[in-house]
């Protein structure tokens, strides 16, 4: 049984990434149709051209009237969110071929839908945010992009999932069994859906990270470059405290001192710390 696939990307670049597509063999012949910013494409065979130029979006149509999600071929692009993705039918039939395509790609960070588009398009869904596709059948990490997860621990021990890994430090997440019906695999794959995506439980670190009006206060011991979290006895660490206190490492302001000190992560504020002496939690590595 042959499956759609659904891909967002967008690491690299916009045009990198543009490129990358268009040498996938079914994007060589050119689009059928195209928009950006509700303007029509002129010349077809400029589809990559017409595309950069988006400011809100843009998209190129591989079909003439839309039939169904799993029958689209289109490639569509996001400006203000550096994404890029694509949307191909009948693409692989095995986990191997996926991935086969999947690695061509540059990225950090790729979603990838699910091989069920119509039957899941009404369901509960969770993902990477910034106009990703909503999680389907896998994921995957390369390199820097693991930076995004709250460690790369994660892959290994919060699932349910299949970790696969490959050269080039790409690791693929598997969500479900290919060969399980819609239903079956909606069932298997929304436990790690929630885990790998933006939910209370999600060890995902999205982009901008929403704060609000949370705060992370820690003992930060520079000859380690480790933040430590107090915990007071008989306190409780909620996993959403955990997953703040990780999204430190991605943040600019970083502390140079050579003392034991406090980081408020709501306005970047250091203060000397001393006198607590209570259980002690290593959360994260600045």
């Amino acid at each position: 049984m042959k499956h759609p696939l659904h891909v967002g990307i967008g690491d690299a670049g916009l045009a990198e990434s543009l490129r990358a597509i268009a040498s996938l063999p079914p994007f060589h012949r050119p689009p059928l149709n195209g928009k950006v910013d509700d303007m029509r494409f002129e010349d077809m065979s400029k589809w990559i051209e017409y595309l950069l130029t988006s400011k809100r979006e843009g998209r190129a149509d591989w079909f003439r009237e839309w039939k169904s999600h799993r029958t689209a071929q289109l490639v569509d692009i996001y400006p203000r969110s550096s994404l890029v993705g694509f949307q191909v039918p009948d693409a692989f039939s095995t986990m191997e071929e996926g991935i086969s395509i999947i690695e061509t790609l540059p990225f950090g960070v790729c979603s990838i839908g699910d091989i069920y588009p119509d039957e899941w398009s009404q369901r509960e869904g969770f993902g990477f945010g910034r106009m990703h596709c909503k999680h389907g059948w896998a994921c995957a990490f390369r390199r820097e992009g693991h930076d995004r997860l709250v460690s790369r621990r994660w892959l290994d021990f919060a699932g349910p999932w299949r970790v696969i890994r490959r050269p080039g430090d790409l690791t693929v997440v598997q969500f479900h069994d290919l060969n399980l019906d819609a239903d079956r695999a909606y069932e298997q794959a929304t436990p790690g859906h929630r885990r790998m995506g933006i939910s209370t439980v999600g060890g995902y670190l999205q982009v901008p990270y929403p704060w609000g009006s949370r705060t992370v206060e820690g003992l930060y011991v520079a000859e380690r470059r480790t933040l430590e979290i107090v915990v007071p006895p008989g306190g409780k660490l909620e996993q959403m405290q955990m997953r703040d206190s990780g999204s430190i490492r991605s943040r600019t302001c970083f502390l140079t001192r050579a003392t034991r000190t406090r980081i408020c992560t709501s306005c970047g504020c250091v203060s000397l710390r001393c006198g607590l002496s209570t259980l002690r939690v290593s959360v994260a590595w600045i």
